[in-house]
């Protein structure tokens, strides 16, 4: 979902075709989504290596929206905030999965932790990370230092959305065209949802109330930890084993 509620003011088609939008439509498109990219920015902060701050993720997601106003065509007729936001948080997602910055012997620890979620999966126990890590040989500090660490691995790629004739990412043309049958409903067939529920309905009620308050609610890590009355590095953790655990539960099923 677009994160925030802009409405951007319709700029003329002449302006943003052709020879492009106007310096003056430029400007106060930048001004207008400045609050949307900033607070993308701090929701994606979390992912963010030691050496990178929110200041540099601003910045990327001001070159995605650029980018967005250039290649916006208002002949589409589809909502040009909704556009320019997505480009806005791919960008930002981009430049993060760009960096590859997480250790190989974090990957390694990923690919075990897969396999723990799964043989415990299969005694029909929902894994508490009490028994994920005793099955990981960590204690639970360990295993706390290890999500922290793990983080970033939950990203997705823009080009992981798959690309048409165009070499465009087929969800942003769908986007911006409303003569275009809607990609979610293409990509996620009812079987698939139905799948995607019963997963997410295994995660434990933190991890599901965690996976709710960011990913419907859009609140940032620090807004939910303040809900939940824990730091905002647990809320990291807990977001970080849910997502791990959706992961491993879905590709089980080749999803």
């Amino acid at each position: 979902m677009p994160t925030g509620s802009v409405k951007a003011r319709p700029v003329s088609s002449d302006a943003m075709v052709g020879a492009g939008p106007s310096p003056s439509d430029r400007d106060r498109l930048m001004e207008e989504f400045a609050p949307v990219i900033k607070r993308m920015a701090k929701r994606m902060a979390f992912r963010l290596p030691p050496y990178l701050d929110v200041d540099d993720l601003i910045q990327v997601g001001a070159m995605g929206l650029l980018d967005a106003i250039g290649r916006y065509d208002p002949k589409h007729q589809a909502s040009f905030s909704t556009y320019v936001q997505y480009r806005i948080r791919g960008a930002m997602l981009d430049e993060i999965r760009s960096l590859n910055w997480v250790p190989r012997s974090v990957r390694d620890k990923v690919k075990r932790l897969y396999k723990a979620f799964a043989a415990l999966d299969r005694c029909g126990k929902t894994p508490t990370e009490e028994a994920v890590a005793e099955l990981l040989g960590m204690s639970p500090e360990e295993y706390d230092a290890f999500l922290l660490e793990a983080k970033a691995i939950a990203v997705l790629h823009i080009e992981d959305l798959g690309l048409d004739e165009d070499d465009e990412p087929y969800l942003l043309r769908t986007l911006a065209n409303a003569q275009s049958p809607d990609a979610l409903a293409e990509l996620v067939s009812l079987e698939t949802k139905f799948k995607i529920v019963d997963a997410v309905n295994r995660l434990s009620p933190k991890e599901k109330q965690v996976i709710s308050l960011y990913y419907d609610d859009e609140l940032t890590m620090k807004e939910i930890g303040q809900i939940l009355g824990v730091t905002e590095s647990r809320v990291c953790q807990i977001h970080t084993q849910a997502v791990l655990r959706l992961r491993s539960k879905l590709s089980t099923q080749n999803l």
